[in-house]
Formats: structure tokens, C-alpha cells, sequence
């Protein structure tokens, strides 16, 4: 079915409204956790995880309870601007799989593997008006709470419109290394932090045209980030890819309002 005029610019609108109040909330981790390590997560455990980070508050210790309404929690993460019975299942769904997803962190400080999940104590009620809770995993306090040096922040905002789990991850991992202006992964590495490691990725034009190309396109039309990709090559083989990165928090606010331009006055372009 075809959506009218006014729902366009009523999404538009909508969309616009999020994503202001997502520039309100903060994420913050510590640049070990974003450079060293993989999370396999799909889009909407990806944006839920990022609402929860963003709700720490900078006097917070680590072991604090959290609680959110599942109607803030589904808006955030982009699963309805209604609650009913298949989003609440949504939410439960995903905080299920933070509550028990067990991922490897490396802790290079230490020469150590740690085995952590995000979150723990999680509760949601059966009511879709009410609430959600957790706390995060003590194992992840270090990176997440009270860090003073070598960390990634960044506005909420700049990735929740994003459709792709790469898009987001690519994100975090130039968006940590933006003081430096540029950073050049080994294809291996880099795939191995995507975590794009099937075998059809083997190919360079799979990987380029899959995920690295759709990646740096939500990047620049959602982010506060210019990035471009270049080929770093042995011979005629592609065996890294440089990424220069800079500011282009100009650009993301001239894209969000020619959305909203597009939708109000198809006819100009």
C-alpha cells in the first residue's frame, strides 16, 4: 500500500523528533572494548545495548539498577512508536539475549580472556505499559563506567537510525580512532571485528559491496563522521583498507533536514 503525503512527512517528522532526543544520551566505552573485541548482535540487540550504555551517568559506580519504561526502550531502539503485543515480544526477546549472551573480552592488560555478559538481574514486566530493569555485568564495569582515558564518546543519535549491525560497529571502531584522523586494518582484522568472517567474504568484491560500501554509506548520511575507504593493495591484491576519517556533524544536520525537506516537498527533487 502506498503511504500518503502526510504520513511521509509525519514519519519524517518522527524520525527527526528521535533522533533529537537520542543527541541527549551519551554512549561512552573504553577503547579496548571497541578496538580488541567482537560482539555478534543483530541490529535491534545492537541499538538496545546502546540505549542501556547511554543511560549511565557519569557520577554512576557500576552495580547501580536501571529502569527504563518499554515504551522509551522500543522508540530508542526503533521497534514501534506503539507498544503492543508483538513489540513487547520484541524487547523481551532482546533483553533475553543481553541477559544471556556470553561473549569473550579480551583484556590485553592483563593477558587474559574474560568470559562476560552485559547485563544481569534483568526483570521486565508483563505489562507493556510498565517497566524494564537490569544492572550491568560487574565484568564490564571497567569499560564501561568511570573512564577517564583511552575511551570513545559519542551521541546516540549518530547511530540509531542505522539498519546495518556493520554500520554501526564500523561506527565505533573509526569513531575511536577520529583523534588520529585515519587508521588501516588488515582485511583479516578487519573482518574478524566486523564479524563478517563467512567464507564468501573470502572475495573482496563480496566484502566491499555487502558490507563495507552499505557500512560507510550510514555512516555518512547518520553520523557525525566523514569517512572514506582506501584500498591498501600488494600488487593487485587488496589486503587492507585505510580509513581517513573527519568531523561532518555539518553534513549529518544539512541530510537530516533535506529528509524532511524530501518528504514535505517531493516535487523539488
Amino acid at each position: 500500500m502506498a503511504i500518503s503525503h502526510e504520513k511521509r512527512v509525519e514519519l519524517a517528522k518522527d524520525q527527526q523528533t528521535q533522533a533529537d532526543k537520542d543527541q541527549g544520551l551519551t554512549v561512552r566505552k573504553a577503547n579496548q572494548l571497541i578496538q580488541k573485541n567482537r560482539f555478534d548482535m543483530t541490529v535491534r540487540e545492537q541499538r538496545l545495548l546502546l540505549y542501556c550504555i547511554s543511560r549511565i551517568k557519569p557520577t554512576d559506580k557500576g552495580g547501580e539498577l536501571y529502569k527504563i519504561k518499554i515504551r522509551d526502550v522500543c522508540r530508542a531502539s526503533g521497534i514501534s512508536r506503539e507498544i503492543d503485543g508483538e513489540a513487547y515480544k520484541a524487547v523481551y526477546d532482546a533483553l533475553k539475549k543481553l541477559d544471556s549472551f556470553n561473549f569473550t573480552l579480551i583484556d590485553e592488560n592483563n593477558k587474559k580472556d574474560v568470559f562476560v555478559h552485559w547485563i544481569r538481574d534483568t526483570e521486565i514486566d508483563r505489562n507493556p505499559g510498565g517497566f524494564i530493569s537490569f544492572r550491568f555485568d560487574p565484568k564490564i564495569t571497567p569499560y564501561l563506567f568511570n573512564v577517564r582515558k583511552y575511551f570513545t564518546q559519542y551521541e546516540l543519535g549518530n547511530v540509531m537510525q542505522m539498519k546495518s549491525v556493520y554500520g554501526i560497529r564500523l561506527y565505533e571502531l573509526v569513531k575511536s580512532y577520529e583523534n588520529i584522523h585515519e587508521k588501516t586494518f588488515d582485511l583479516r582484522e578487519l573482518r574478524y571485528l566486523l564479524g563478517a568472517e563467512e567464507k564468501s567474504y573470502d572475495r573482496y568484491s563480496n566484502l566491499k559491496q555487502k558490507i563495507i560500501d552499505p557500512a560507510i554509506n550510514e555512516i555518512l548520511a547518520y553520523s557525525d563522521l566523514k569517512v572514506t575507504a582506501i584500498e591498501v593493495k600488494q600488487g593487485r591484491k587488496v589486503t587492507g583498507i585505510k580509513f581517513v576519517i573527519s568531523d561532518g556533524s555539518a553534513d549529518r544536520a544539512a541530510k537530516q533536514w533535506e529528509q524532511i525537506d524530501r518528504a514535505r516537498h517531493p516535487e523539488r527533487y
